[in-house]
């Protein structure tokens, strides 16, 4: 991985955490996708930054997100990327 890129990765961190800390910085629902399977509004919100600034950063990479709907990364082994 080259430096540029690093860089990227780590502003894209950066900027997730801070959606995350604002959200806990109040109160918060937890709902449950599953047993044993929580998600926040904090994951969404971050899932969506991240996924966001990634396929701006990295267009035509395929990105498997945990809060992705599972149609957005479907075909992700096919890609070249």
């Amino acid at each position: 991985m080259s430096r540029p890129e690093l860089e990227v990765l780590i502003r894209i961190a950066a900027e997730a955490s801070a959606v995350v800390a604002e959200v806990y910085a109040q109160p918060f629902e937890v709902e449950f996708k599953g047993p044993r399977d929580p998600v926040t509004i904090a994951d969404r919100r971050a899932n969506e930054l991240i996924v966001d600034r990634l396929s701006r950063a990295f267009p035509g990479v395929p990105i498997v997100a945990e809060e992705s709907e599972p149609e957005s990364f479907a075909n992700f082994r096919e890609s070249d990327s």
